[in-house]
C-alpha cells in the first residue's frame, strides 16, 4: 500500500533556504484501505532553525483515489494550534501491552472496518535511560481521537507553499 511507504519515510530530511536540515521527529496518518474511493493522508513533522529559533514544520500528503498527491505545509509560527496539539500526545492514555501468549486477556473487540490511524513518535524509558520509537495504530480510541482532533485544529493552517522556503 502506498500510504505505508510514505509513512515509512519518517526519517526523510527537510531542506530549504530558510531552514537548516532537520530530521522528521514524528508522523501521523489516516488510511481508509477498504473504501473504493479513499481519502488518505500522512503528516510528517520536523524541526528546523529559522532566524536563530527552533520552528516546527508540518508537511501533509493527501492521497485521493485516482488523483495526484496533494502536498500542503504549515509551521508552528503560522499555526498556533500546533504546539498544544503536540503536547496532548504526552497526556494520551497509556497503552497496555497484551502478550500474544494470553489470548483471553483481550481488552476490546477487534473492529475490522473503518479507517486506520497511525502515530509514530520518539519515546523514552526513564529508568533504563534509553530512547526508542513508539508506533501506534488503531481504528478507534485515543489514537484515532488524537489524529482527528489534530487535523481539525490544523485545518485553517495548511498552505500550498512551504513555510520560509
Amino acid at each position: 500500500m502506498r500510504l505505508i511507504a510514505i509513512a515509512a519515510t519518517a526519517a526523510m530530511i527537510f531542506t530549504g533556504a530558510a531552514q537548516a536540515q532537520a530530521l522528521v521527529s514524528f508522523s501521523f496518518s489516516k488510511s481508509e484501505p477498504r473504501r473504493i474511493v479513499n481519502h488518505d493522508f500522512t503528516v510528517e513533522v520536523g524541526s528546523a532553525r529559522r532566524n536563530g529559533r527552533e520552528v516546527w514544520i508540518a508537511k501533509r500528503i493527501e492521497q485521493t483515489h485516482k488523483r495526484p498527491d496533494q502536498i500542503t505545509w504549515t509551521d508552528s509560527e503560522a499555526c498556533p494550534a500546533m504546539m498544544p496539539a503536540f503536547a496532548k500526545l504526552q497526556s494520551m492514555e497509556s497503552f497496555t501491552i497484551v502478550p500474544p501468549s494470553l489470548p483471553g486477556d483481550r481488552l476490546a473487540p477487534i473492529i475490522l472496518d473503518g479507517a486506520t490511524y497511525h502515530i509514530r513518535v520518539q519515546g523514552y524509558w526513564g529508568q533504563a535511560h534509553r530512547d526508542g520509537e513508539i508506533d501506534l495504530s488503531s481504528n478507534d480510541g485515543p489514537v484515532a481521537d488524537w489524529v482527528e482532533e489534530t487535523m481539525k485544529v490544523f485545518a485553517p493552517c495548511w498552505k500550498p507553499q512551504r513555510p520560509g522556503g
